[in-house]
This record gives C-alpha cells, structure tokens and sequence, in this order.
C-alpha cells in the first residue's frame, strides 16, 4: 500500500539525516578528504548492491529465529490460550477455569 511505501521512505530519509549529520561531524574532526557512512561500503558503486543484500538476507534470519523463538515458547499468537512449558503449570492451566476446561 501507499502508506507503507510512504513510511520506508520516511525512515529513509530520517536515517540518512543521522548519517550525514555523524560523516560531517567526522568529517570536521578529522578533516578527512573521504569518509564514508556507517553501515556502508567503502565504495557504494561496486560493492553497494552485495553489501545490501547481505544485510537484509542477515536481517531476514535474525527476525526469522526470533519469530521461531518466540512460537517455540509458546508466547506468539497466544492471546486465548495460556503457554505452558512443564507439567505443573499445564495442571495450573487446566485448573484456572475450576477443571470446566
């Protein structure tokens, strides 16, 4: 939808004002002819699309082990139910109701 691609660009553009802000910065201290952004390569023409693409393949695992995680720990989707992870407490689960299940 609009409002999504609206919201990435939004982000965008925040984060770049960040960037820029910390390369001048450095760039004033150091006074470096070349400086090039956080959490990018060096050189950007060449390297640039490889280097994205890792971050986000990176990105995509690290959100899908959280996901499996958290569904492991039964605390994902469990908003009508109650988790449980031991024998104890799926007697206590069961009895919250007073055993009408």
């Amino acid at each position: 939808p609009v409002q999504w691609f609206a919201e990435i660009y939004d982000t965008r553009f925040k984060v770049y004002n960040v960037l820029q802000r910390r390369k001048r910065l450095e760039h004033e201290s150091t006074l470096k002819r070349a400086v090039t952004h956080d959490f990018h390569p060096e050189d950007l023409e060449h390297d640039g699309e490889g280097h994205f693409g890792k971050l986000i393949a990176r990105e995509t695992a690290v959100t899908e082990l959280t996901v499996g995680r958290l569904m492991g720990n039964y605390v994902l989707f469990s908003d009508a139910y109650i988790p449980v992870q031991t024998g104890t407490a799926f007697y206590r689960a069961l009895q919250a109701d007073g055993g009408k299940g």
